[in-house]
């Protein structure tokens, strides 16, 4: 299910659930079933973490600041 959803509908969903340019936040895979997103300022991770849900394509992801663990 989360395999079918690319890095770019992750990134387009980010612009418009916090509503910046789809380019300022970069969206990598991983591990097969998440995605790690930087962006381009604080603010806008801060932003997307108070979110706290991402929403793409029926599937829902959970928002969380990454850790070492």
């Amino acid at each position: 299910k989360y395999l079918n959803i690319s890095m770019g509908e992750v990134a387009l969903a980010f612009s418009s659930r916090i509503h910046i340019p789809s380019y300022e936040a970069r969206v990598t895979r991983h591990r097969p079933e998440h995605f790690m997103a930087l962006f381009d300022y604080p603010p806008q991770r801060d932003m997307a973490v108070q979110a706290g849900i991402l929403r793409v394509r029926g599937s829902h992801f959970d928002i969380l600041p990454w850790t070492e663990t």
